[in-house]
């Protein structure tokens, strides 16, 4: 229940990312953001998760934080029902865009990491190995894709 009006409340919306803002460093969602967030949302702020997660990667965060509103996921191309997990509207690249980008990483010995709609292709990722099949996969392997960049860098 709301304990102030809507004339009374300095902000509306309070737009939340996980990693590095909601999360520790452990990958944990604090008591104190825990009653932060619930407290926003007595004052009757709703409160927004955005994040370059997919759907499915954070869905277990968003239960613990009795997400029910819309979430921004996939680096802000997807607004999803974090509940039914139904995908609201999508902000799509454009398929020229995304081969072009995807053919010049690769030619320069790069995976690719494509984010995709869970709602229609079933998965949140994409990994594309290229014809020399380059041993990386952050999603099976634990690898951050930060890490990945890095490892990559540095070679």
């Amino acid at each position: 229940m709301p304990t102030r009006t809507h004339a009374a409340r300095r902000y509306d919306l309070l737009a939340l990312d996980l990693d590095g803002t909601v999360l520790d460093r452990a990958g944990r969602i604090s008591e104190a953001n825990r009653r932060a967030i619930r407290r926003a949302r007595e004052h009757g702020i709703t409160v927004a998760v955005c994040t370059g997660r997919g759907l499915a990667e954070c869905r277990h965060y968003l239960e613990q934080i009795g997400q029910d509103d819309p979430v921004v996921v996939a680096g802000g191309s997807i607004l999803a029902d974090p509940v039914s997990g139904r995908t609201l509207h999508r902000f799509p690249v454009r398929r020229d865009l995304v081969h072009a980008a995807t053919r010049m990483l690769l030619d320069r010995g790069w995976p690719v990491l494509l984010l995709k709609d869970p709602a229609g292709a079933g998965y949140d990722y994409l990994v594309i190995h290229g014809d020399e099949r380059h041993p990386l996969d952050p999603v099976t392997t634990g690898q951050t894709v930060a890490g990945l960049l890095r490892s990559h860098a540095a070679a």
